[in-house]
């Protein structure tokens, strides 16, 4: 499932559909955005996941963003959520050549 925005995902997400990973983006397509309150970035769709009880097997949560505020925001919600395997990976080369060692 791919979403293009936090809106998208609360769309098309099920929390309980059994994924086994979740990568999230703080800002989508934009540049990083020091506005963290946005009702359509990866904060909001963060918040709007962590209100559902926690999925077994948990997915492996992937935080990719050039947005550091942002993805330390959502790192801690989700961590204060009872999510185990969250990690952080700045997005860029090594993070794409990273999943595509993982996924490909």
């Amino acid at each position: 499932t791919v979403a293009l925005d936090a809106n998208e995902g609360m769309r098309v997400y099920d929390p309980r559909a059994g994924y086994t990973h979740l990568l999230l983006d703080c800002d989508f397509h934009r540049w990083p955005d020091p506005d963290l309150n946005r009702p359509n970035c990866g904060v909001a769709f963060v918040k709007w996941l962590v209100k559902f009880k926690l999925p077994v097997p948990q997915p492996e949560v992937i935080l990719h963003s050039q947005n550091v505020k942002g993805t330390k925001a959502m790192e801690k919600l989700l961590l204060a959520s009872g999510y185990k395997a969250v990690h952080v990976m700045p997005y860029g080369q090594a993070y794409l050549n990273q999943l595509s060692k993982k996924f490909l």
